[in-house]
């Protein structure tokens, strides 16, 4: 632990503590607790408590209590700032505060102080909710939190090291705050909840796990039109703080908040476990054959041309069980050329053959952080119908679970923006009658090697295809009117889907004829399509 006190003790009662930081610094002196009235030595008994039962040299005493302006007696005033601290302890001998070369070392048992302690139960309670154990979870978690009195460090001058420490128990305070809901949210305490939960999205609108909460909660007390509110609050906050649409997890629960979703209904508290791996897990909510319904494919896109070839391809893999299970189809090109178009609208051909249903996740392979396996892992398990704590938050334990969830199963797994083939490993089903399709924007060469991917390779769309996309979105009624006109068109937008769809967008709404809409392409909005191309060149 970066404070250096130890993670993991043996739980003591709160009264065994000496030293309070969750809140106001305080020490226990003479039975009673004291606060410190000199900044100074509040600011001194923080930084030591920060570096427990580590040597702090004077010099960085010296410029934590007075930065880069010390008096010219620092020094001296440190050594009484020390004298009176340890007479605040009542050992003005140096047993707990030891001079120890190149300064001063505070001695400090790790249950004397309630972060400390803090910690122990937080991460006793986390572990305790990922091996199913509710109950006890949510006494150590509510135990944890009852430590808290305020601020951490509240009344401790500010510097870099007092808020980086600071900081970081808000972060561990948080998250043992979303660990507790969940447990009380696995015990069916939905109702009280969602007051608090509330304040928690109002004090921290960017953090998602409180968001889901909160629909949740809402969902199982009844209240779905307020759930359903809560996830536009949501959309709105993301748009206008970040820009982003929110997350797919908190889309895929609105979904199924819409469609009153079976597995959202509250839990028993006496559950019949069925044990996958070694782990003990809820039985899944299941259709009448008894297997988890899936259904995260996208809709298909209505007016999807071309492509027969690689139709025919996909198709024949099929038949001849070349893909399925580990053995991937991995649909390869550049951004724009219609990958996920056509991944999806195959899907949709076969997807009568995978009654368990389908999987879908978009792994964002080219953003600067792309989803992480574990992540996606975590997003499968929950549709397979396991329980939140029961996930494991190691990614090879999460894979284990994720391939025995499926096997006997039928499902169709759509992985949509791989960045490399490690993003796709953990994601591989071990049962054949799965199928995986992935689409990506470069060849997965380590994927062939490991698994036997089988690669298809989409390009541009031919003239003719690009001609017959645009007059399914503008009118074919307006192409054949204006060929020459229209394979211009086409031919500016290179016969790419997605910049040929962009165009045609506009189209819908130009009211004059294809050449003039050309002409505006060529004037002052030409930039918006990507560049100096000229109309002459399309000819």
């Amino acid at each position: 632990m970066d404070a250096g006190y130890p993670t993991l003790f043996e739980i003591v009662p709160s009264d065994g503590a000496r030293y309070r930081i969750l809140g106001a610094i305080e020490l226990l002196s003479g039975g009673d607790w004291q606060g410190l009235s000199a900044r100074k030595m509040r600011l001194l008994l923080a930084v030591l408590l920060i570096n427990a039962n580590r040597p702090v040299s004077t010099a960085q005493l010296i410029d934590e209590l007075w930065g880069d302006r010390p008096p010219k007696g620092a020094v001296n005033q440190l050594h009484g700032y020390v004298f009176r601290l340890r007479r605040l302890l009542g050992e003005p001998y140096g047993r707990r505060l030891v001079t120890k070369s190149p300064g001063y070392q505070l001695q400090v048992q790790p249950e004397e102080i309630d972060a400390a302690q803090f910690i122990a139960r937080a991460e006793r309670g986390q572990r305790a909710l990922r091996e199913g154990r509710v109950d006890q979870a949510a006494e150590f978690l509510h135990d944890a939190l009852a430590l808290w009195r305020g601020a951490p460090l509240a009344d401790v001058p500010p510097s870099p090291l007092i808020e980086a420490e600071a900081a970081r128990l808000n972060e561990l305070r948080l998250v043992a705050l979303e660990a507790r809901v969940d447990a009380d949210l696995a015990l069916g305490r939905h109702a009280s909840l969602v007051g608090e939960l509330r304040q928690i999205v109002e004090a921290h609108p960017l953090r998602e796990r409180p968001w889901a909460q909160l629909m949740l909660a809402l969902y199982r007390s009844g209240r779905r039109a307020d759930a359903l509110g809560t996830y536009r609050d949501l959309r709105r906050t993301f748009a206008e703080e970040l820009g982003l649409n929110p997350p797919a997890e908190l889309h895929d629960l609105e979904l199924a908040i819409l469609r009153e979703d079976s597995s959202l209904t509250p839990p028993t508290l006496t559950p019949i476990p069925t044990s996958v791996c070694g782990r003990v897990v809820s039985t899944p909510s299941a259709g009448p054959s008894g297997r988890v319904r899936l259904a995260q494919l996208p809709g298909d896109v209505g007016d999807f041309t071309g492509r027969e070839a690689q139709v025919r391809l996909l198709d024949d893999m099929l038949a001849r069980h070349e893909i399925g299970g580990c053995t991937p189809a991995v649909l390869v090109g550049p951004a724009g050329i219609g990958k996920t178009a056509l991944a999806v609208h195959w899907a949709h051909r076969v997807i009568e053959h995978f009654p368990d249903g389908h999987l879908y996740a978009d792994l964002h392979g080219r953003d600067p952080t792309p989803v992480s396996p574990l992540r996606i892992l975590t997003r499968f398990l929950r549709a397979l119908g396991v329980p939140p704590q029961s996930i494991p938050d190691d990614e090879e334990e999460a894979a284990a679970l994720y391939r025995s969830m499926l096997a006997g199963q039928r499902v169709l797994i759509l992985l949509d923006d791989a960045g490399s083939a490690d993003q796709i490993r953990p994601l591989l089903p071990a049962n054949l009658s799965c199928l995986v399709l992935v689409t990506s924007r470069q060849w997965l060469d380590e994927l062939v090697v490991s698994h036997g991917a089988r690669h298809v390779e989409i390009d541009v769309l031919t003239e003719h295809e690009a001609i017959t996309l645009l007059g399914r979105i503008i009118g074919a009624e307006r192409v054949k009117a204006e060929p020459a006109a229209a394979r211009k068109v086409v031919r500016w937008f290179e016969c790419l889907p997605l910049a040929l769809r962009t165009g045609a967008a506009d189209l819908v709404h130009h009211q004059g004829s294809l050449a003039g809409f050309l002409t505006h392409l060529a004037g002052a909005q030409v930039a918006r399509y990507g560049g100096n191309r000229r109309v002459e060149s399309a000819s």
